[in-house]
């Protein structure tokens, strides 16, 4: 079930109470997964009963072009099996699509926790596969980590550093 503002705190959604769905933005939509559904066909691995919601949002906000064309997601996973887990991975897929889909490559900014897609040249001619281009003003795309998973805390905001790089993600 989405969050909701539960102003008697039973549990239930009683919205002819007044009780209303948290929502992030402006339009958001609400979704859960789980590892848990059938087998697991890209890997082979097993399920270990970890459950995702996610809220996907955004605001209509015209008079800022970079919180207008931006798109927030949230994840809280949480651990449904009976095992404790630790050293623990996240991954984030993204299909940057750039007009034609061939000349597109990718790179990170680390600095700013963030992987980005282009185009490979300055005019997107979608290279004869028949799909819409931008032409000669392709645009990027960027994915960018604003908050990492929890740190143990010490009582000090010290990043963690993994092969000399800083990661941003502090425990405070």
């Amino acid at each position: 079930m989405a969050p909701f503002n539960d102003l008697n705190a039973n549990g239930l959604y009683e919205p002819y109470l007044g009780e209303t769905p948290i929502i992030k933005g402006d339009e958001a939509i609400f979704f859960v997964f789980n590892d848990n559904g059938g087998l697991h066909h890209a890997t082979g691995g097993n399920p270990i009963g970890i459950e995702v919601h996610g809220m996907a949002y955004a605001y209509s906000c015209t008079n800022d072009s970079a919180l207008y064309n931006t798109i927030f997601v949230d994840y809280t996973i949480i651990n449904k099996s009976s095992n404790q887990l630790d050293s623990t991975y996240n991954g984030n897929w993204t299909d940057f699509d750039i007009g034609g889909f061939a000349d597109d490559y990718i790179a990170c900014d680390v600095a700013r926790s963030a992987y980005y897609g282009y185009n490979g040249d300055s005019i997107d001619d979608g290279g004869g596969q028949g799909q819409p281009t931008y032409g000669i003003n392709p645009p990027a795309q960027a994915v960018v980590f604003l908050e990492g998973p929890y740190q143990d805390s010490d009582g000090v905001d010290n990043p963690p550093v993994y092969n000399d790089l800083v990661t941003n993600y502090g425990n405070g």
